[in-house]
């Protein structure tokens, strides 16, 4: 039986209203937040301005302008796409991520429509989802950002859609179509972030895991299939047509790299070279044996060969013995003053270098931490980084971004290196953290609570995609929380199927017959 007239008008001049409010708060970002450019902004920028200007993908702003692989390039070419339609308008590219991070909104509410079983509960589930993304700020932040954040976030969040419509579908076409929808939206994320993959992985997974651990045939029946019931073929099927459509989809890149580099490269490299193309792959492996914290990653990370690196700024925990420190000290000096001789006296002497020489001495010792505690290095350190990870404030390209430890003393406001207004914004940020953490988690618990497959199967599918993201960047020397920022999302679709019960008890006659 249909819903009346009223209801519908209603419900839609409800989201019409939700929708605009959600895009104006986004409109509001870019005004305040717009005139900060991230260091790798004009990176993406150059390559956009190449790709549509000089149809060639390359890095370099004047000739000449050889090839590169260095980036995936889903985002140059988004950049590319919005330079052509208004030339050259960093107005027109926020503009745009407005639009679609507000799409991902509505897509997080379709989530949790999706994932929520009782029906009565569907729309308020929905909704509630929706306004959780929609006030995100750790998602409302890249908005404003020339970064890949926004672009990326949406994808995994339309594959995640995509493969939820698959497990619901009614019949082997609607699955079969549904899944290579999933296949194509899972290989644009990648091309927009090479980390992309990762949420296709999960997907993938669960899918195996439904045809091959505790889903069997007599589980699948369970699905709301009305005209046929689920075998481990047609299982195979989908699973074959989702990784047939990532393929199709990605392949052009690696192609392409073949063709210009004479090389099979299907992602960017792990570690972008320094300015002379050495990349110090001993030194970020050292820095593996001890980083547990973003805080390291600017100043021993990102300023390499550009600044000088002081034993003071390494905590003791990167020594194990005063040898090992007066080592690292010894590598530290010849980097800071580097003995380099320039072929001509127009050209000044390098202030700081690494040198494949300090590299290997970098690397040695990496080689001897990992020796001596073995279980510091695959287990310990990686939780503690996935601790920092997710319990970070996630006020990047905030203007009070900061750490909340250790605690400041009084003469830290006093002499002005921090504002009393910032550090409580800093504990605001956490509580965000906390409070959608929270949700989530409940979330996932009254879907496996449920008792039914397919509700088990969705907190599965979350928790994969949570579990396969924190694993991977738990292992790497440059551990930033902003990582993490496209799994809010998923966290809001679940805070919406925890809200929901709590929402319809405040006052179930209003809500009905505000939404029908």
């Amino acid at each position: 039986m249909g819903l009346p007239a009223v209801s519908k008008t209603r419900t839609r001049l409800l989201w019409a209203v939700l929708i605009l409010g959600a895009f104006l708060l986004r409109l509001v970002f870019i005004y305040f937040l717009g005139g900060n450019l991230d260091g790798d902004t004009n990176g993406y920028l150059l390559l956009g301005r190449n790709l549509l200007i000089n149809r060639v993908y390359s890095i370099q702003s004047g000739p000449p302008l050889d090839p590169t692989f260095t980036r995936v390039p889903g985002y140059p070419l988004f950049i590319a796409l919005v330079y052509f339609i208004k030339l050259d308008s960093l107005a027109a590219i926020r503009s745009a991520q407005a639009i679609i991070d507000t799409s991902t909104c509505i897509a997080v509410g379709i989530l949790a429509s999706c994932w929520e079983w009782d029906k009565k509960r569907k729309k308020v589930a929905s909704i509630v989802a929706f306004l959780l993304a929609a006030v995100c700020p750790f998602t409302l932040r890249y908005v404003p950002a020339i970064l890949s954040e926004t672009l990326s976030t949406f994808f995994a969040v339309a594959l995640v859609t995509a493969a939820s419509y698959a497990l619901l579908a009614q019949t082997q076409r609607q699955a079969f179509a549904w899944w290579a929808i999933a296949g194509i939206t899972g290989a644009l994320g990648t091309l927009l972030r090479p980390d992309g993959g990762l949420f296709f992985v999960a997907v993938i997974a669960t899918l195996i895991g439904v045809s091959s651990f505790g889903f069997r045939v007599s589980s699948l029946k369970k699905l709301p299939l009305k005209a046929e019931g689920r075998s481990p073929i047609s299982v195979s099927f989908c699973l074959a047509i989702a990784l047939l459509a990532f393929i199709m989809t990605f392949a052009p890149w690696p192609i392409r790299n073949e063709i210009v580099f004479h090389r099979f490269i299907m992602l960017q490299p792990g570690h972008q070279p320094l300015p002379d193309g050495f990349v110090p792959n001993g030194y970020y492996d050292w820095l593996r044996t001890w980083v547990d914290d973003q805080a390291y990653v600017k100043p021993l990370r990102w300023e390499l060969n550009y600044s000088p690196i002081l034993l003071d700024q390494i905590p003791a925990k990167a020594f194990d013995s005063a040898d090992e420190r007066a080592r690292v000290a010894e590598l530290l000096d010849r980097y800071n003053r580097p003995q380099t001789n320039p072929p001509a006296e127009t050209m000044p002497a390098a202030k700081v270098k690494m040198t494949p020489q300090i590299d290997s001495g970098f690397a040695q010792i990496a080689a001897e931490r990992r020796e001596r505690d073995w279980l510091r290095f695959h287990l310990r350190l990686p939780a503690k980084r996935a601790t920092a990870l997710w319990f970070d404030t996630h006020s990047d390209h905030y203007p009070f971004a900061g750490e909340l430890f250790p605690l400041p003393g009084r003469t830290s406001f006093q002499n002005g290196s921090r504002s009393y207004s910032g550090y409580i914004m800093l504990w605001i940020f956490s509580a965000l953290v906390w409070g959608y953490t929270l949700l989530g988690a409940i979330g996932a618990w009254r879907l496996w609570r449920a008792g039914k497959t397919l509700s088990r199967i969705f907190a599965i599918l979350v928790i994969l995609i949570v579990f396969t993201r924190l694993v991977f960047f738990s292992t790497i020397d440059n551990p930033e929380p902003r990582f993490l920022v496209q799994v809010f999302p998923f966290l809001s679709a679940l805070g919406g199927i925890a809200l929901a019960p709590f929402v319809e008890s405040l006052n179930p006659r209003r809500y009905r017959s505000a939404l029908g």
